[in-house]
């Protein structure tokens, strides 16, 4: 079994790689043997299923959202339990890039220094404890999450938030919601 960190598939080179490399260590033909992406952060798999990739090829990586931002081609980010200057590589064209955005909306748990001095609107986010649903292991495996704690004052599920505001926009995500 080969591990790999999902940036080596940034270079379009990365892939082609480390699928020469399990060829030459005849991992094609053994059971259980082969390649096993381990994503960035937390629940990466289950993201990328559901169509949220970092690499999209219809789309901006995280640095081109950045370098897009800091040419004010890309004015509003909206920045869903990450502060990108402290918590991604590049932390210094991110720091410039939520500078020169025209609106910067953090959907957060914690107020972390750089959406302390850069976001427009912070909305508090539920933290791990207090989520019920699921989670996707890198090998494809779902795991359910129940909810351990009670959630503070008025704070609603993050994807609850991202839904009711598309509905007041006019927009139908499709989700559909099943009573526990």
């Amino acid at each position: 079994m080969i591990l790999y960190g999902e940036r080596v598939l940034a270079d379009p080179a990365g892939g082609a790689a480390l699928v020469d490399i399990a060829q030459a260590l005849g991992l094609s033909d053994r059971d259980g043997a082969g390649l096993l992406g381990i994503p960035a952060f937390a629940n990466g798999r289950g993201l990328a299923e559901a169509g949220v990739v970092p690499f999209d090829r219809d789309g901006l990586d995280t640095t081109a959202m950045a370098e897009a931002a800091t040419r004010k081609e890309l004015g509003a980010l909206w920045l869903v339990n990450v502060d990108p200057a402290d918590d991604l590589a590049g932390g210094e064209l991110w720091d410039a890039a939520m500078e020169h955005a025209s609106s910067v909306v953090a959907h957060a748990a914690f107020l972390t220094p750089g959406i302390a001095e850069h976001a427009n609107v912070v909305l508090p986010i539920d933290l791990d404890g207090e989520r019920d649903g699921t989670v996707t292991h890198p090998d494809g495996r779902v795991q359910r999450v129940r909810q351990g704690v009670e959630r503070v004052g008025d704070v609603q599920p993050g994807w609850w938030v991202m839904q009711e505001l598309g509905r007041r926009l006019g927009l139908d995500f499709g989700l559909v919601v099943v009573p526990p």
